[in-house]
């Protein structure tokens, strides 16, 4: 398996792609969606992968790998806030967009959450 090239899109960016501002306000206004999902933009894939729901804020992902020959692996990383943190008392769902450049979506993809160790599933019509 080789690194693959990839892209972190910010918010306003995954937005202007088609499909993916309407599953982003869907994420973002609190839906409990664990998983990741494709969208296309000038054949590269774009990958929307939530965390599901969270209590509150100062949760995110980051991206650790994205590797790949025939079948891509994505491995993603929560961090969690620090049990002194303020944070905002409010249900979010945090998630992370990549934009990966010459590959194919197929069956073999699979996204690891490292501190889990386990497959965030792919979500289809969510």
């Amino acid at each position: 398996m080789r690194n693959l090239t990839y892209t972190e899109l910010t918010i306003s960016e995954a937005q202007e792609i088609s499909g993916v501002k309407e599953y982003i306000n869907k994420l973002r206004t609190g839906a409990d969606i664990r998983g990741w999902k494709t969208f296309f933009r000038n054949g590269d894939v774009v990958v929307v992968i939530s965390a599901g729901q969270r209590r509150t804020g100062g949760y995110s992902l980051s991206v650790e790998d994205v590797i790949g020959n025939g079948e891509v692996h994505i491995y993603i990383r929560e961090h969690e806030p620090s049990p002194d943190q303020f944070v905002t008392q409010v249900l979010t769902n945090p998630f992370i967009v990549l934009e990966i450049q010459n590959v194919k979506v197929n069956k073999k993809w699979k996204v690891i959450d490292v501190n889990k160790s386990e497959y965030f599933p792919m979500l289809r019509n969510n």
